[in-house]
């Protein structure tokens, strides 16, 4: 399985968290595939506070469990993320506040920009939220919560030792290995390659649901009209119903994202837009095109600052990196073919404190 682990066990837990006893209550979970253990507890209300657990509870905590995906402590939050039966959950404490903000909720699995996520849905300050754990291909995890925009209201990565257990099928893929990622107004769409293999990704944004989740891929036959496409397809579920997904790039580096019915009705199609990454191989070319690149996105946001700046920049946007032209060396934040969706991320990153601004790109710009 080629496992990872930060740590031994999870006897660490002990030490590191503030009230052994809270945390143990929250974070026990069923052990095996059988029942739950006999320690339940009914999820609190946000002006409720956490009861002491009893102290036959401590020992289990320290037990390894063949069930955790990833255990961690932020500055502020305790989260444990792991299976039961066949459905994933999460639990989230406050640690400060001594609350449970996640008691054993359902969470959906995607591969998002090379990173494994889990998301789970709740409430903070009585509003809905997100609540999204996010571990890298360093087996990093961080706990992000969004608000109802999908805006990052809390970031903050792991402290110290966590545990990861990623199951085969959930660890993060390299940048590298992405062969085609996109969005449209409605859908994030992926396609990446493992040992020779292509699969898809494909995530509605306003659902939040993977509609298409680490599923086998293969290229398209180039038929009218796609004689000049490139075409990845695979299998999903779109609102209870089987489909076929079509990720597209023409030969002007145009994207867009298709749907077919069982029956072969198109019932969705949508063009890319912003960013887009493209890597592909040069035997799944069409005959004729000798290279394929992504429409050039001419407007960058940039972010000046050191590597320490570039972490923060990553945890808001983890695709960020660093670039080099001829107007110096920079944070690429994004890069956009819309001036006005570019001033949007400047704006953003100058009201969180960072050094950003506009930066465009021409002939010069290399």
């Amino acid at each position: 399985m080629g496992t990872h682990r930060h740590c031994q066990g999870l006897s660490f837990a002990l030490t590191k968290l503030r009230r052994v006893s809270v945390a143990a209550a929250l974070l026990v979970v069923p052990m095996g595939f059988g029942a739950p253990s006999a320690i339940a507890i009914r999820p609190l209300l946000p002006s409720e506070t956490l009861l002491q657990a009893p102290q036959t509870a401590i020992p289990q905590l320290a037990q390894a469990n063949a069930n955790s995906i990833t255990y961690f402590t932020t500055a502020n939050y305790t989260v444990h993320v792991f299976r039961d039966g066949t459905r994933r959950r999460m639990n989230v404490y406050e640690n400060a506040l001594d609350l449970v903000r996640l008691n054993r909720a359902d969470a959906a699995f995607a591969l998002e920009n090379g990173q494994a996520t889990y998301r789970s849905f709740g409430s903070l300050a009585g509003n809905t939220v997100t609540y999204k754990v996010l571990i890298n291909s360093a087996n990093q995890p961080q706990l992000q919560i969004l608000d109802a925009g999908d805006r990052p209201i809390v970031n903050e990565a792991a402290t110290g030792d966590a545990l990861v257990e990623l199951p085969e099928g959930e660890r993060p893929t390299d940048v590298q290995e992405t062969i085609l990622s996109f969005e449209t107004t409605t859908y994030a769409t992926r396609v990446f390659r493992r040992n020779n293999q292509y699969f898809m990704n494909v995530y509605n944004k306003f659902t939040r649901e993977s509609e298409v989740n680490g599923a086998a891929a293969n290229l398209a036959p180039n038929r009218p009209p796609y004689e000049r496409t490139v075409s990845y397809v695979s299998s999903g579920n779109r609102g209870g119903f089987n489909a076929r997904y079509f990720a597209r790039i023409d030969g002007t580096g145009q994207t867009a994202l298709e749907i077919f019915s069982a029956n072969d009705q198109r019932i969705f199609q949508e063009p890319g837009v912003g960013p887009v990454t493209v890597n592909i191989p040069q035997r799944d070319l069409p005959a004729g095109i000798g290279n394929l690149n992504a429409v050039i996105n001419a407007y960058v946001a940039a972010v000046f600052g050191s590597d320490g700046t570039l972490r923060e920049v990553q945890r808001l946007y983890p695709e960020a990196f660093i670039e080099d032209s001829s107007l110096g060396r920079f944070i690429n934040a994004g890069a956009f073919s819309s001036r006005d969706l570019a001033n949007a991320r400047v704006s953003e990153l100058r009201g969180r404190g960072f050094n950003a601004r506009l930066v465009y790109r021409d002939v010069r710009y290399r």
